[in-house]
């Protein structure tokens, strides 16, 4: 029996994660990094009903967004016509992809045709936390400096870091007024490395026990008055908010294009549009019906 390739690394409670919201979720997109373009690449419910050149496999979803560090996945369309080289924040600079994900809903109004300013977005980001690495040299100035120089995994993660913060200032700008109600960030202030935070459970539960830190551009970071748990209480009713309203209104929030199925090919719809001028031409016209008169 052949050896088989080895598989790609990844975070086990992290892909869990990705495969039910995969699953629950009806409109959705997941971005992730394309280290052939260098840039942001969405993975999106919408292109995937309408052009099998966007249409992913679900594992190779999750291969893209959960790609341990160093093992970057080479994932193509169901046609093999979109070939990329994805990685997940921790690999790339895109440790925060919630510009990403704010700019692909204010630029597609086919899909989000309500969504016209920031005040019609609700944005929970949640960070990776303090890294292990740099809690361990935050004991003083007389921590040792390393004796080796940075791996490359070392260095993205401190890049991503760095283009996460940067990310977190200019979306709380960017909301401005509206960023204690419309944005979340929850980021752990420290590295959850206690024995009593071994597990998911308890290191979340820890997380949201912490004050919210806000960012404000050019002015560095301030310590909220509420905890991060306040802060995702405050923001879920305002999704109960949203979810009323829209139980209550007649159109839709998000739109999906309907593709043409074989049955209403371009061929049919020109025989309905026949039919409707040869019906058109039937009808008597203002002028003919004055001169009855």
């Amino acid at each position: 029996m052949e050896a088989m390739a080895s598989p790609i690394p990844m975070d086990v409670d992290k892909l869990s994660y990705e495969i039910f919201a995969l699953l629950e979720s009806k409109f959705l997109f997941v971005p992730c990094y394309d280290l052939a373009t260098g840039a942001p690449f969405m993975f999106s419910r919408a292109d995937a009903v309408e052009s099998d050149s966007f249409d992913f496999r679900l594992t190779d979803v999750c291969a893209a967004t959960c790609a341990a560090a160093g093992a970057a996945a080479a994932v193509r369309s169901v046609d093999g016509r979109t070939a990329i080289a994805a990685a997940s924040g921790a690999v790339a600079a895109m440790g925060n992809p919630a510009s990403a994900a704010i700019t692909h809903v204010l630029h597609n109004k086919q899909e989000f045709p309500l969504a016209v300013s920031m005040d019609d977005i609700l944005v929970l980001s949640i960070g990776t936390g303090a890294s292990s690495s740099a809690a361990s040299c935050g004991n003083g100035w007389s921590t040792p400096m390393p004796t080796r120089s940075p791996s490359r995994d070392e260095l993205a993660r401190v890049t991503a870091q760095g283009v996460a913060d940067m990310v977190d200032e200019a979306v709380a700008m960017a909301f401005g007024h509206a960023s204690d109600s419309n944005y979340v960030r929850l980021q752990a202030s420290n590295a959850l490395n206690s024995p009593h935070t071994q597990t998911a459970g308890a290191a979340a539960g820890a997380m949201l026990s912490q004050r919210n830190v806000e960012s404000v551009l050019f002015r560095g970071r301030r310590l909220s008055d509420r905890t991060n748990a306040e802060k995702v209480d405050a923001l879920a009713a305002e999704l109960v908010k949203e979810q009323e309203r829209r139980m209550g209104s007649p159109l839709p929030n998000v739109v999906i294009k309907q593709v043409a199925s074989p049955r209403l090919s371009s061929a049919t719809t020109a025989s309905s549009v026949t039919a409707t001028v040869r019906t058109a031409s039937t009808m008597p016209s203002p002028a003919s019906w004055d001169s009855r008169q």
